[in-house]
């Protein structure tokens, strides 16, 4: 660490202390006192603080820098999503619309995944499997059956959100998905129960 006190409070006599307790922390700089008495005096003293060569800030720089990406390079990824099974550029038919009568049969299908999209949660439907946020489809397609034939029943809490869903589910090939028309809102009011809420 470098200090610089002024020792006297006029300008015409000014003494100063300049210490290095630690010359090798990017400073180079006499390690005695210095006396200036005039201001000229006090400026060439004060001179005699310079940064070190940048040379060694450079090489820290380098140094952060490379351990930054190793972090980065060895943060687990989420897994890729599946490829779509159709061919390239072309989606699977989009989602067929049913009433809650329709849907709850679809939930008990064997084999059918249930994936609630609504967000912020506000229960579940009786045999869901999965929450994920209607707009994070994509990017957690992981956690989606990879077999893309894998029948899908979506909703949310209205309607919207699950048909936003719904299509990037078509985009990335899934070719059997229901969707509950009015959410589940249209669920309740057909006398259905929400579980969590």
């Amino acid at each position: 660490m470098i200090t610089a006190t002024k020792l006297e409070s006029d300008m015409d006599n000014a003494a100063i202390s300049v210490r290095s307790t630690s010359p090798k922390a990017g400073w180079s700089t006499p390690t005695a006192m210095g006396r200036a008495t005039t201001p000229q005096g006090y400026i060439r003293v004060m001179s005699l603080l310079r940064p070190a060569p940048l040379r060694s800030s450079r090489l820290a720089t380098t140094a952060v820098m490379l351990g930054a990406l190793a972090l980065i390079g060895c943060t687990p990824m989420q897994p890729p999503a599946p490829a779509p099974s159709g061919p390239p550029g072309q989606s699977a038919p989009p989602a067929r619309l049913v009433d809650a009568r329709e849907f709850a049969a679809a939930v008990e299908e064997p084999g059918r995944v249930t994936v609630n999209v609504h967000v912020p949660f506000e229960g579940d439907i009786p045999g869901t499997d999965l929450s994920i946020p209607f707009d994070e489809i994509g990017t957690n397609a992981g956690l989606l059956p990879a077999d893309r034939d894998t029948g899908l029943a979506i909703y949310c809490r209205s309607g919207p959100m699950s048909g936003q869903a719904a299509a990037t589910l078509s985009e990335l090939g899934y070719t059997d998905v229901v969707e509950l028309r009015g959410g589940m809102r249209a669920w309740q009011a057909d006398g259905r129960p929400l579980e969590g809420n």
